[in-house]
Parts: structure tokens; C-alpha cells; sequence
């Protein structure tokens, strides 16, 4: 059976993704404040905010059952993405020389596309049934 179109799920998403945007955020800024590292603050923003992340949205966003499989799938999903976050925050504050109150935001915002398609393969995906 074909599953149905949940219209509601972009509003989910963005509702959590703003929550989770403005975690890493407060992270981030905070730690550069506090006068760690980009580098350093980065990685503690990703501990923190990546199972509070998965648990919201797959009890909320995509609303599907928490498994240990689909938090490796986020987690690995959010990795990726932790690399482009850092480039961009790399970029952005080490060549341009932005502050990390200007940079943060602009890359939050540049991997909101990415962490949509990488939460919704690791907590949605179903493996195809094996033939046999």
C-alpha cells in the first residue's frame, strides 16, 4: 500500500529545524564567547544537538518509531553535513573574517536542504524486501 502524503511534514520539519538551528546556534555563539574555537564549539553543538534532533524528528517530523538503525543513519546524515558546515564556517569566518554571530546563521541556513533529505532517508528509508 502506498503510503499517503503528509502535507504537514514541511511545517514539522521547519518547526524542529528551527528549534535545532537555534540550539546549535546558541552553541556556537556562546562558545565563541566563552572563547573556544570554531572547531571546538562545532563539535559540541553536533553532540548535543544531533539525538535531540533525531528523537524530535522521528517522533514528530516524520512521526516513525526511534531505532538504534535509523539514529546511525541520522547520525551519518548529520555528519556529512558537519563537514559542509564546517567548510562554509571555515570559509566564512577564517577567510572572510566574518564574526561567528554573521557566519553561523548563513551556514545554518545553507544546510537546510541537506539535513531535510538526510533526516528523511535515515528515518523514513525502508529497505526494499529481498527477493528470492
Amino acid at each position: 500500500m502506498p503510503r499517503t502524503i503528509d502535507l504537514a511534514r514541511p511545517r514539522r520539519y521547519a518547526t524542529v529545524g528551527a528549534l535545532c538551528a537555534a540550539m546549535n546556534n546558541v552553541l556556537l555563539i556562546g562558545g565563541e564567547f566563552a572563547g573556544l574555537h570554531y572547531t571546538a564549539s562545532s563539535l559540541l553543538a553536533f553532540a548535543v544537538v544531533t539525538p535531540t534532533a533525531y528523537w524530535l524528528h522521528a517522533a514528530h517530523t516524520f512521526r516513525e518509531p526511534l531505532s538504534w538503525r535509523g539514529l546511525g543513519r541520522f547520525t551519518a546524515g548529520l555528519l556529512m553535513g558537519l563537514m559542509i558546515f564546517f567548510l562554509v564556517i571555515a570559509l566564512l569566518c577564517s577567510v572572510l573574517e566574518l564574526p561567528m554571530i554573521v557566519a553561523a546563521p548563513i551556514a545554518t541556513l545553507i544546510l537546510f536542504v541537506w539535513n531535510y533529505v538526510s533526516a528523511r532517508w535515515a528515518i523514513v528509508a525502508r529497505l526494499a524486501p529481498r527477493s528470492s
